[in-house]
C-alpha cells in the first residue's frame, strides 16, 4: 500500500479491511511518507510500521 491510499482509506466512512503480516489492523496515523501507526485488532497493540508493509484486503 502506499501513503496516498492508507491516506483515503482513514478518511472513508466505510470500514476497509487492512492487513499487517496477515493480522487485521486499524489505521491510526501516518507519520510521515512511508510509516504509519496502526492498532491490530486482535490483540489491540499498537506499533509503527512501514506503509508499503500494510495490505489491502479486497
Amino acid at each position: 500500500m502506499d501513503s496516498e491510499r492508507a491516506r483515503e482509506i482513514m478518511m472513508t466512512p466505510e470500514p476497509i479491511k487492512v492487513l499487517y503480516n496477515g493480522s487485521p489492523v486499524w489505521l491510526d496515523n501516518i507519520l510521515d511518507g512511508s510509516s504509519v501507526e496502526i492498532m491490530n485488532l486482535k490483540d489491540q497493540s499498537r506499533q509503527i510500521v512501514p506503509v508499503n508493509d500494510l495490505k489491502e484486503e479486497k
